[in-house]
């Protein structure tokens, strides 16, 4: 069974939380690319774990170590993650240039989501296939 990294913890509690890495930035005080970093795997830990903890409302030592409950109240989310019968559609925060002046950045930030039943997604999109 593979070990739950800092990397996975973070991300749980930041969909939890409905933060995108952006937002959890502001909130926290930790420079956005730091929090890139660390929720993409780049990063094994960081001075701020303390900050990026209390922004998302769950344990510094949980999301540092994995250790201890996941919320503040002593609760741990039964089911963290999305139902296999749920279409979750990212949206995202792009730039685009038909021009030079316009530099890419490094990742793409999701700025939310939006999760859609497979009846509610049917209906949506008239029953046509991916």
């Amino acid at each position: 069974m593979k070990k739950e990294t800092l990397s996975d913890r973070l991300n749980k509690a930041m969909e939890l939380a409905g933060m995108s890495q952006g937002a959890l930035a502001k909130a926290s005080g930790v420079a956005q690319p730091t929090i890139w970093r660390l929720t993409s795997g780049n990063a094994r830990g960081s001075t701020k774990i303390v900050e990026i903890a209390n922004a998302l409302g769950v344990n510094s030592e949980w999301l540092s170590t994995g250790i201890g409950p996941m919320k503040k109240d002593g609760t741990t989310p039964i089911n963290a993650s999305p139902s296999s019968n749920t279409f979750k559609i990212d949206i995202l925060d792009l730039e685009v240039s038909a021009g030079p002046g316009v530099i890419n950045r490094e990742f793409v930030e999701i700025l939310r989501s939006v999760e859609y039943s497979q009846d509610d997604a049917r209906h949506m999109f008239d029953g046509r296939k991916a």
